[in-house]
This record gives structure tokens, sequence and C-alpha cells, in this order.
């Protein structure tokens, strides 16, 4: 399975989970009876998080993922009372558009290097260090 159809079916149960707690919220734009933006956020704790965004690329002209935008951040906010809206990862450049602040994040990666399925990832690591492909700790 390639990995645009892993992130969809990830999705599709994010979706699904997120939606029976009460905590999805699923934005459509239409012009003229025709879908043409689509977002997937979720709000829990305070927070929204914006999972995904589409538009049909000959749409854009009238900027529905703007408009659509727009509205989604109403709802969360005089809605559902949200203190921050998280637009993930990425640096895509709607999002500084929007943004006030970006928040730095980290990954931690553990290896038990007792089990020999963890060598080949611990190699990778220390291999793509020597080539300078990451900062060493």
């Amino acid at each position: 399975m390639e990995a645009r159809g892993r992130q969809s079916g990830f999705l599709r149960n994010l979706a699904r989970h997120e939606a029976a707690a009460g905590c999805m919220r699923l934005g459509l734009a239409y012009i003229d009876g025709e879908p043409v933006a689509a977002q997937f956020w979720t709000v829990e704790n305070g927070e929204a998080l914006i999972h995904k965004l589409a538009h049909v690329e000959d749409a854009t002209k009238t900027s529905p993922g703007t408009l659509l935008s727009v509205a989604m951040f109403q709802h969360a906010i005089d809605i559902d009372n949200v203190d921050l809206i998280d637009f993930g990862t990425g640096n895509d450049g709607y999002k500084r558009e929007w943004m006030e602040d970006v928040r730095d994040r980290y990954r931690l990666e553990f290896y038990w290097p007792n089990n020999p399925m963890s060598w080949l990832p611990i190699l990778r690591h220390f291999a793509s260090g020597l080539a300078g492909k990451r900062s060493p700790l």
C-alpha cells in the first residue's frame, strides 16, 4: 500500500473516532451546489487542531479555502471556545498568513539495542550523523 493510501486510511479512522467522541469538525464550502473546499479539524481540551485542508484548484480565484478557514476559525473561537488553533507540522506558506507564533517540534526515537530488529534503525541513525544529515546530540 502506498503512503497516500495509508494516510487516507489513518485520517478516515481518526475522523470516525473523533466524530464518535463529538470532537470532529468538518467544514465544506460550495459554489453553485458543488463542493470546492473541505477542512477536517478536531477540537478537544480548548484546542483546535487542523488535520487536513483541500480545495478544487479551479475554484481558487474565489478563495473558497480562505473563506472556509474564516468560518472554521469563527466557529472554533465563538462556539467551541478554543484558546489555541494548531496548524500542525509543516511550513506551508498559508500558515504564516494566519499564525502569530511558530512552536518548535521535537521527535524522540528510542531503540532497544538488545533486540536485533533495532540494529538496522540504530545503524541508519548513526550513519546519517556521520554523513552530516543531522546535527550530533
